[in-house]
């Protein structure tokens, strides 16, 4: 029998399939936090949660630099 290895990314979109991957990794570690012997077990072998990555800019948000904008706000 053949075993994959599985990423967190891929094991959690397992899990929450119409999540994207960043919120569905937050929601697996949330769970393997919250199952005390599986994160105890896990920290005995060295496992560690590496820092956050800082976050990028949401290039789909709107723009609140708007001609409608600086109008609204007594700007040019």
């Amino acid at each position: 029998m053949n075993y994959k290895p599985y990423t967190k990314k891929e094991l959690a979109l397992q899990y929450f399939p119409d999540s994207n991957p960043r919120t569905a990794v937050g929601h697996l570690m949330s769970w393997i936090r919250r199952c005390t012997p599986l994160w105890d077990e896990l920290q005995q072998t060295g496992y560690t949660i590496p820092p956050a990555k800082p976050s990028r800019p949401d290039k789909s948000a709107p723009s609140l630099n708007t001609s409608e904008n600086r109008s609204f706000l007594g700007g040019n």
